[in-house]
């Protein structure tokens, strides 16, 4: 996937980002979130109760992991590492607020508007993701042989 697919990919995609971080213990955590892809700044956005399991872990350790994927064959995905850190703007908080909710629900639903409270409110919080790299893959330019091969050891 070239750098421009994978940006169209990460603009388009509907999937959830699994977003790994690291809790207290030291273990990894992968968590679920809803996100909105920053084309211009590279940034990735994603918001979560500010009393989460991941909110804890991103103001413990700011590094960390994420993978946005189909689970449709032929897979194609973006996948990459990074820093995390509060948007503390409210303006700003909400305006990423309203374009991650924008890619996933209408605008008339109830979440909407209890997400856009959980901001203005201060239960909720947005995260900027600043990605240290990205790495992008798509099987459907895979080969038939390289796809064949693939596809036997999934099998096997």
């Amino acid at each position: 996937m070239t750098e421009v697919e994978a940006k169209d990919f990460l603009i388009k995609s509907k999937s959830n980002m699994m977003l790994g971080t690291i809790d207290a213990t030291g273990n990894p955590c992968v968590h679920p979130v809803w996100y909105y892809f920053d084309p211009q700044s590279l940034k990735l956005y994603m918001f979560t109760d500010r009393k989460s399991a991941k909110a804890s872990n991103i103001r413990r350790r700011n590094a960390v992991y994420f993978d946005v994927d189909d689970d449709k064959f032929p897979y194609k995905g973006v996948r990459g590492r990074g820093h995390a850190k509060e948007v503390t703007d409210e303006t700003t908080a909400l305006s990423f607020m309203g374009k991650i909710l924008a890619r996933y629900i209408k605008p008339d639903h109830p979440l909407t508007s209890r997400y856009m409270s959980g901001v203005k409110g201060g239960r909720d919080m947005i995260v900027e993701i600043t990605p240290a790299y990205f790495t992008a893959w798509d099987l459907s330019k895979v080969g038939p042989e390289a796809l064949k091969a693939y596809g036997d050891a999934v099998l096997n």
